[in-house]
């Protein structure tokens, strides 16, 4: 690669210089220092891209480490979320063996009151029945009396 008429740049990126005369000395230091600005330029470059390639990789780094508490956070609401309902499955089985019960219960009762009633009803008919009985006992024997009073004020 040829840099200009008074020197070449090698491979490595030095300026060579050819042998030349006193009079090429400002030509060859203007192009020395425009070679050394376009080096320094260059560096500065690379130097940039060097510290976002880093400032990347710090980001990246802290995104890894976002996703991993959250791939941590997730997995523990996962469980948490598992262990409620396995509690709200408990709760309402336990709610439903009770509701059972108390209708059990209730129904029980409910016959148990039925069954009182028709014995209560039964003894009211009982107890009317003796009372009528009582009744015409008592009608008879006042009858009887009215009669036999009646027979011995005639007598």
């Amino acid at each position: 690669m040829s840099f200009s008429s008074s020197g070449e740049l090698s491979r490595s990126g030095s300026f060579i210089r050819p042998h030349s005369s006193a009079s090429d000395a400002p030509e060859i230091s203007s192009a020395l220092l425009a070679h050394l600005e376009s080096n320094t330029s260059a560096l500065g470059h690379v130097g940039l891209l060097k510290h976002q390639r880093e400032a990347l990789r710090h980001q990246l780094q802290q995104q890894y480490l976002v996703n991993k508490k959250q791939a941590q956070s997730s997995s523990t609401l996962r469980k948490l979320a598992l262990r409620l309902s396995v509690q709200i499955s408990i709760r309402e089985a336990r709610l439903k063996n009770q509701a059972e019960a108390l209708s059990r219960s209730r129904l029980t009762q409910y016959l148990s009151e039925r069954d009182h009633d028709a014995n209560v009803k039964q003894l009211l008919e009982v107890l009317k029945t003796y009372e009528r009985h009582g009744e015409d006992i008592i009608r008879t024997l006042d009858e009887d009396e009215v009669a036999t009073s009646k027979s011995t004020f005639h007598d």
